[in-house]
């Protein structure tokens, strides 16, 4: 399904969970533009990578943590170990 969100940029600051990290963007993103509760938060790099997602899932915040970033030759990609299985 295709879905229509809103994001606003709503300031520059360092990710909840990376105290040490430089200053990100952060982003909230509603359903509507009107909502008082975002759906998702984003903090997000100059580099225009997302460092930090928030999002609810049954109410519970749930966040997803960049803890790791590299770039890999094509070589290295295809024989990388990840440590999530995609689905089957």
């Amino acid at each position: 399904d295709l879905t229509e969100l809103y994001a606003a940029v709503v300031g520059r600051e360092r990710p909840p969970s990376l105290p040490e990290a430089a200053e990100a963007w952060h982003v909230e993103v509603r359903k509507n533009p009107t909502d008082k509760f975002w759906t998702y938060l984003l903090w997000v790099d100059d580099q225009g990578t997302v460092v930090e997602q928030h999002m609810k899932i049954n109410r519970l915040i749930c966040r997803i943590v960049l803890e790791e970033r590299r770039e890999l030759e094509e070589a290295e990609a295809k024989a990388f170990a990840w440590r999530v299985e995609p689905p089957r």
